[in-house]
């Protein structure tokens, strides 16, 4: 996963509601701005790549994401 700004979608299992909107990476450091399911939502932490899966922490605590294909 390239440093850069990605669109996304989340289902999460807990703790929120499904959101989508933008999330930009760089550095070991991450921002989320959601725009549709928690609107106006923003959160930031860090982030290590392990295989093909982004390792997040942020508000919601720690969070495993694939990039999809599509």
């Amino acid at each position: 996963m390239a440093d850069g700004t990605y669109q996304f979608h989340a289902e999460p299992s807990r703790a929120a509601r499904p959101h989508e909107g933008t999330v930009s990476f760089a550095n070991g450091r991450w921002t989320l701005h959601a725009l549709r399911g928690l609107r106006n939502y923003s959160d930031g932490g860090s982030y290590e790549i392990r295989d093909s899966t982004a390792v997040i922490t942020g508000k919601l605590g720690t969070g495993y994401w694939k990039r999809s294909v599509e």
